[in-house]
């Protein structure tokens, strides 16, 4: 089981890309097409479910067109 701190960091970063996204005015389909992502686990990501690795992470900064470093700025 995830400790309390490892949980608040993926949340966090959940609703990082929730904002991200909603800013852009992308639905969480057209995140799942930009960055060639499947779109109910990056449904997952956002709600801070799941801990997503570094290749995900990648795709996800590729599809918002910044560097992995800022994608991680929250």
């Amino acid at each position: 089981m995830l400790q309390q701190d490892e949980q608040k960091i993926i949340k966090q970063f959940g609703r990082r890309i929730r904002t991200l996204r909603k800013e852009r005015g992308w639905s969480i389909s057209d995140l799942s097409h930009e960055g060639e992502l499947d779109a109910g686990y990056l449904g997952k990501v956002e709600r801070g479910k799941v801990n997503p690795g570094l290749i995900y992470i990648t795709a996800l900064a590729r599809a918002f067109e910044m560097e992995i470093w800022d994608l991680l700025k929250y």
